[in-house]
């Protein structure tokens, strides 16, 4: 018997990046599911082995566009549609870096890619 979305995410652990994550409450409540969330939940800093644990079979995960190449594959399957738009990546500096010619050109290729690829989302 197949279960709808919401009887399904109290059954699962939900990953969280950090212990104090909020971005599991966000999602649930941007999707409208009043889901309470499982204390088994695992916390795995490292995107890298929490997308290895999903595709173990150890919970799921939010996870951003680093994954678009597991999801082309079907190694991963969104579950949703619903996105946290105010979460990502932040390019944090020191300012004697803002002098350096090297850190200028990374700094304008990255954010260049970032325009890209928000582009190519929309």
């Amino acid at each position: 018997k197949k279960k709808g979305l919401k009887a399904s995410l109290g059954t699962f652990a939900l990953l969280h990046d950090f212990d104090q994550s909020t971005s599991w409450e966000k999602w649930l409540e941007r999707a409208s599911m009043d889901v309470a969330i499982k204390s088994n939940s695992l916390v795995i800093p490292d995107p890298n082995v929490r997308v290895e644990a999903v595709k173990n079979n150890q919970g799921i995960a939010l996870n951003d566009a680093l994954v678009s190449a597991e999801l082309t594959a079907k190694k991963l399957i969104p579950i949703s549609s619903v996105c946290l738009e105010e979460f990502g990546y932040f390019l944090i500096h020191s300012p004697s870096k803002l002098k350096s010619e090297a850190f200028e050109v990374f700094r304008s290729w990255i954010l260049r890619e970032a325009a890209t690829y928000r582009a190519d989302d929309q």
